[in-house]
């Protein structure tokens, strides 16, 4: 009896660090019914909770709402965490000339049920993506939900990628790529330039923030194409 008890609480302390040693992307892709497939190329941040893509110290701390909404200015590693949110994982290429920050934010809208209540607003041109890209460019009436008017605008801010495309890279139905201004600051010394991509289907959506050199840059399309299939919406 003793034994089979020894034998229960192992299994179960087994099981439950499987679980809790989850990342924080694995359970957001979970969620989403997303699969991943890492290649040897890419190293993946381990991360068990979301995180800032700048480390929170003592000189900079998490943003204050203030900040978060452009109400005060904030700078170095702080206006970085202010600019790319909070996300699940941070992507660095072996080469170490770019790296990617990922979000899966479609994982809050699964969890909260807010896809299913509402099917008919996260279809290709009016989901949740662009309540982010307004909030990324920093654009139109400040803490609200982009008017149409202010999404005719958006769109003319962005490149769309041809559904094709986007279905064979991601399996997704949108897929959209646009220009992240950083305002001078600099990731790890180096990373100067931004660009964000934002794929998504049935309403659930991922953004992958690459941040490069001024000299990588000019390879983003090289880089978009790392992508490929490394990231699959399920059926």
């Amino acid at each position: 009896m003793i034994k089979l008890l020894y034998i229960f609480i192992v299994f179960f302390s087994c099981t439950f660090s499987c679980l809790s040693a989850q990342t924080a992307l694995e359970k957001a892709l979970k969620t989403m019914n997303v699969q991943m497939n890492i290649p040897s190329y890419f190293d993946i941040s381990q991360n068990e909770k979301k995180i800032y893509i700048t480390p929170k110290t003592k000189e900079s701390p998490t943003p204050t709402m203030v900040q978060q909404y452009d109400f005060e200015s904030s700078f170095g590693d702080t206006a970085l965490k202010v600019y790319l949110h909070l996300g699940h994982s941070i992507i660095r290429h072996k080469t170490e000339d770019y790296l990617i920050f990922v979000d899966a934010i479609g994982e809050r809208d699964v969890q909260f049920g807010v896809i299913k209540k509402n099917p008919v607003l996260f279809n290709s041109e009016q989901n949740n993506a662009l309540k982010r890209i307004k909030f990324d460019f920093r654009y139109g009436k400040r803490m609200s939900s982009p008017s149409e008017g202010e999404i005719e605008e958006l769109k003319l801010m962005l490149t769309y990628y041809p559904e094709k495309q986007a279905k064979e890279m991601f399996n997704a139905d949108w897929m959209v790529m646009y220009p992240m201004n950083l305002r001078g600051e600099v990731l790890e010394g180096k990373f100067s330039r931004c660009r964000a991509v934002a794929v998504s289907k049935y309403g659930m959506d991922m953004f992958f923030y690459f941040m490069m050199t001024d000299e990588s840059s000019k390879k983003f399309d090289t880089y978009l194409m790392d992508l490929n299939k490394v990231f699959w919406f399920n059926e």
